[in-house]
């Protein structure tokens, strides 16, 4: 008790974002490269991967309900306390042409909920797994031309 010193995995979280974001914008500099799109790919990869470990060991062990609240959740968190609390701190701007990606991203849960919720038994099927891979790799084909 008493003890005003942070918890050390707060700390490594905080300083490995930082040292993500730091070198993310160096490489982005140095190869010309929008930050946005090292953003959308280098940064919210390599964020996104204990999630998709996550969701992948619970799919593998029968576990559906928490690979799909993990998506859902985290999206819902990113955007209403991620954002939220970023912009509390410092205004975020939203740079031109982002309207595109936050249609991508409205896209993409309204297909989730349509694949859900329609079909059978409200499961995702192996077909309507392709179709979010393949949009993903067309969404990330288009923002790297």
């Amino acid at each position: 008790m008493g003890n005003s010193q942070p918890d050390g995995r707060f700390c490594g979280a905080y300083s490995g974002a930082g040292y993500l974001v730091d070198n993310a914008s160096a490489l982005a500099s140095k190869l010309g490269i929008p930050n946005m799109v090292i953003g959308l790919i280098i940064v919210a990869t390599c964020t996104s991967l204990p999630e998709l470990v996550t969701s992948v060991v619970a799919a593998k062990k029968g576990n559906t309900g928490i690979a799909v609240g993990n998506i859902a959740g985290s999206n819902i968190f990113n955007t209403f306390l991620v954002i939220g609390i970023s912009a509390v701190i410092y205004p975020v701007r939203i740079a031109p042409g982002t309207g595109l990606d936050l249609l991508v991203n409205i896209f993409a849960s309204f297909l989730l909920f349509l694949f859900i919720f329609t079909g059978r038994g409200r499961k995702i099927e192996r077909w309507e797994a392709l179709v979010f891979i393949f949009a993903y790799m067309l969404y990330f084909v288009y923002i790297i031309n």
